[in-house]
């Protein structure tokens, strides 16, 4: 793909065609995309020069996920498009009677948007727009530890109703930032503003305590027969695990799970923690 000197292309990305393809079927839903997926988009930027326009930010990774502003709420949203099969993990989590039980660390599903004559019968689930859990930094044990309970109690929340994550790695967990840093930032750079035109301004995370932690990404979860608990296969981004090894051989997936949380405490929080120990 041909780019400028500044290593930025006037052109999508393989990975946003299909963005652009169903803008108006989104908007038709409630659901407006950034001004780059219209479908008559023009670059607003002038060619061969420096580009600080909004509209230059591609989709990064395989395209699954791309932000969008609710027509209904006028709030940003996060849409992703995954596989119906994910679809009965999800809605375990999501039905009035569970949604709004305080362990319940799982990502809210707002929507669910069925493709129209898609042969792969792909869905879009609507989610809040959310962050990384560890940026901007914890700043003091107790952040620490109420993110360490949110996460461990939600955790065992997702192995009560039968289900392993098999994914619980840094990436998938995520927090609502909207009063932590009130104007935002942008999907694709989450250290600039929306406008792209500076970098996030975060408020302190002791002003706007407590601060909700959630799980995202059910695409490897399984349902689990807790008389024998066994799984095959995949076990997420922690190349660490045993299980990674023997990739053949059933394992425990709730122990995969514990594993897999407790390495991001352990990479995450313990030098920090140290750290904070010599002001308490």
């Amino acid at each position: 793909m041909p780019t400028n000197k500044y290593g930025v292309s006037e052109e999508l990305t393989s990975y946003e065609i299909f963005w652009r393809d169903t803008y108006h079927f989104l908007c038709e839903r409630g659901y407006k995309l950034r001004p780059r997926y219209h479908p008559d988009w023009v670059p607003s930027w002038k060619p061969g020069r420096e580009v600080d326009a909004e509209d230059w930010q591609c989709i990064h990774g395989r395209g699954a996920v791309n932000d969008a502003f609710s027509l209904k709420t006028q709030a940003k949203v996060v849409l992703k498009v995954i596989e119906s099969d994910e679809l009965p993990i999800l809605r375990i989590f999501n039905a009035p009677s569970v949604r709004s039980l305080p362990n319940n660390r799982t990502v809210p599903i707002l929507e669910t948007i069925h493709l129209e004559h898609d042969p792969e019968k792909r869905v879009i689930i609507v989610m809040p727009f959310l962050r990384w859990f560890f940026d901007p930094p914890f700043e003091t044990l107790h952040q620490i530890l109420d993110a360490c309970q949110q996460l461990l109690s939600g955790l065992a929340f997702i192995h009560e109703h039968h289900v392993a994550h098999r994914d619980a790695c840094y990436l998938n967990i995520l927090m609502d930032s909207s009063r932590l840093i009130p104007k935002g930032f942008h999907l694709n750079d989450p250290w600039i503003a929306a406008d792209v035109k500076s970098s996030y301004k975060a408020r302190s995370r002791s002003s706007v305590h407590p601060i909700n932690y959630y799980y995202i990404d059910f695409e490897l979860s399984v349902i689990v027969n807790d008389e024998e608990p066994l799984a095959y296969g995949r076990v997420g981004l922690d190349r660490s695990v045993p299980e990674w090894a023997t990739p053949d051989k059933p394992y425990n997936p709730y122990k995969l799970d514990i594993y897999q949380l407790g390495n991001v405490f352990r990479k995450e929080f313990t030098e920090v923690g140290f750290s904070l120990l010599s002001f308490t």
